[in-house]
């Protein structure tokens, strides 16, 4: 591939001249990360991340999911399904070591069709939740249910989850297709799921010191823009295993990408949420992750969206204490350099983990910031 770079015609035509040796850079790899592992009989043993071992390793925390009603939604003609899933609920759950009874823990609802004739609206699930809840009045619908749907199409997930949302009941969807095939590798997925939902732990990592020392927040910020609208997706963490979070939404106009409005908002929201969790304390270090911004767009970035958090902070602290340190790492996925490593059998993608920080990368000391490359996948 590269050989042919160097025989394009268009550079003679151009007078361009390309150097045929490669830039060699220094680079170094991180660890894969070092997991938290409840498993009395691994106490004190190192146990990392791989794929191997996360397909196999039992969920970390999982009280909350074993004392919700779960409500299995089907069609009458998905009767089969949905005994297939509990099914094989109850044989993936052991290797998950999650301790829930399907068989008391669940309540079978029949819809005689769960979507509507127009397409848009779950009528039928509509009539099968209003159904349970006029024999069940005193049934708290947030912190005592937990519904899963079987869905015979991909394309009706959306008027399911709308009519779910306001209910404001936590749902898990599964199309038939899924259920048929009873899967122990899916159904497991599928568990970790609805433990992560309901606030339970599935995967716990041992974090370096830099993040344990001190109570940090890591945010997630990106924008979608696949509706007649651009959704701005806020997420945070709240506790000081970043294993539960706060999320928000901020709905702006069509294809815009910066953030102009309510992000104060979504920070002073996850903040109370993250006293809660650490004894009325706020974070003394706030790390935020902006996705889905070209390198141009850094400058307008700090000026329209770090500035909102700047003065959301200033309510939230104290002239004594002063506000916490913000870090902004944004994130650039669509980039044009192409690293190798040379090894026997010629050049071969870098390992996941790699991280170049040298020679390629811009260092802005007097600005305190600088720029790296880190491999987050293995790619063949």
């Amino acid at each position: 591939m590269i050989n042919k770079l160097f025989t394009v015609s268009k550079w003679a035509e151009w007078d361009i001249q390309i150097d045929k040796t490669p830039q060699e850079i220094k680079s170094r790899r991180l660890g894969a990360p070092e997991l938290d592992i409840k498993d009395p009989r691994g106490q004190g043993k190192q146990v990392f991340a791989s794929e191997r071992i996360l397909k196999s390793l039992p969920v970390y925390q999982c009280e909350t999911i074993t004392k919700i009603k779960l409500l299995v939604f089907h069609d009458r003609r998905s009767r089969n399904e949905a005994e297939q899933a509990i099914n094989t609920f109850v044989k993936a759950k052991g290797q998950l070591g999650l301790d829930i009874d399907f068989r008391r823990q669940s309540q079978m609802i029949e819809c005689i069709d769960m979507i509507g004739p127009n397409k848009r609206e779950a009528s039928g699930l509509k009539k099968g939740m209003d159904e349970f809840l006029k024999n069940n009045p005193n049934v708290n619908l947030t912190k005592d249910l937990f519904a899963i749907v079987l869905l015979d199409h991909q394309s009706h997930y959306e008027a399911v989850k709308k009519s779910l949302c306001e209910y404001g009941v936590l749902s898990q969807i599964i199309l038939k297709n899924t259920a048929r095939k009873s899967q122990l590798s899916s159904f497991s997925n599928i568990l970790k799921q609805m433990n992560t939902k309901v606030g339970g732990e599935s995967l716990k990592l041992k974090w370096p010191k830099s993040m344990t020392e001190q109570l940090v927040m890591v945010i997630g910020i990106d924008v979608c823009h696949a509706g007649p609208n651009s959704v701005v997706g806020f997420c945070a963490s709240t506790n000081n295993s970043y294993t539960l979070f706060y999320s928000d939404i901020v709905v702006q106009k069509k294809n815009t990408e910066i953030v102009s409005t309510d992000l104060g908002r979504c920070l002073k929201n996850a903040a109370v949420h993250f006293k809660h969790q650490n004894k009325g304390q706020l974070p003394d270090r706030i790390l935020i992750y902006r996705d889905g911004v070209g390198e141009g767009m850094r400058t307008i970035i700090i000026d329209k969206e770090v500035s909102q958090f700047k003065e959301a902070l200033a309510d939230l602290y104290n002239k004594v204490s002063g506000p916490p340190t913000v870090t902004l790492v944004i994130v650039n996925k669509r980039i044009n350099q192409r690293m190798f490593i040379e090894g026997h059998n010629g050049a071969s993608n870098p390992q996941p983990g790699s991280i170049i920080d040298s020679i390629l990368v811009e260092h802005h000391n007097e600005k305190n910031c600088f720029d790296f490359f880190l491999v987050p996948q293995a790619v063949t």
